[in-house]
């Protein structure tokens, strides 16, 4: 895989319903969580988020770090993996 060759990482994300790997490239897990058919307004469901979370623990597990974007879900999802802290300052 070309990125992988270059160190760049992939985007993971379920933009309008498109299908993507969920391919870690480089050194870190990028998700980008937009929720299919949702207004920006709307939040995700935690059983949704705790799916999203099952997957950044296993990217963690490997030794990868994680980055998103989704403010406010992002700050539930955080909760759901326990971790009040951004991973840098460890």
């Amino acid at each position: 895989m070309e990125l992988k060759t270059h160190g760049l990482c992939f985007c993971i994300h379920d933009y309008h319903g498109i299908e993507v790997p969920a391919w870690i490239t480089g050194r870190i897990a990028y998700w980008r969580i937009h929720g299919v058919g949702r207004s920006p307004e709307e939040r995700y469901s935690k059983t949704a988020l705790r799916s999203v979370a099952a997957k950044v623990r296993k990217a963690f597990a490997e030794g990868y770090d994680a980055y998103g974007h989704a403010v406010d879900d992002a700050a539930r999802l955080k909760a759901l993996l326990g971790d009040k802290r951004d991973r840098h300052e460890r």
